[in-house]
């Protein structure tokens, strides 16, 4: 039928909802937040002469443990973890600087 909307479906929207809330608690996250920014400065200095995966590593400690690394990229600057949440199996759930804007996103598996 066309023009016909679906009547929204409650679990979904509360699934989608507590997605957003682990996304603002990585970006509320100050710990992660100030380590990422200031990995991302520094690489912007030193990448001629550091190796990245030094930068991984240095990321690691402070991913909280409900979260397991995924991967850091340069360019968005961004870092990508998974949750132990198995409502979220799959999902991967991103922090990224542009700029000196801080956003968190989701995607499902």
């Amino acid at each position: 039928m066309v023009g016909t909307q679906l009547a929204p479906n409650p679990q979904v929207e509360a699934l989608r909802e507590h997605a957003r809330a682990i996304c603002r608690t990585l970006v509320d996250n100050t710990t992660l937040v100030d380590k990422l920014c200031y990995l991302k400065d520094r690489w912007q200095d030193e990448h001629e002469f550091e190796d990245f995966n030094e930068y991984i590593n240095a990321i690691k400690p402070v991913i909280p443990e409900s979260f397991t690394f995924v991967k850091l990229v340069k360019r968005p600057w961004s870092l990508s973890v998974t949750t132990t949440d198995k409502r979220f199996k799959g999902a991967v759930f991103m922090v990224a600087i542009k700029g000196n804007r801080i956003s968190g996103s989701y995607r499902r598996a």
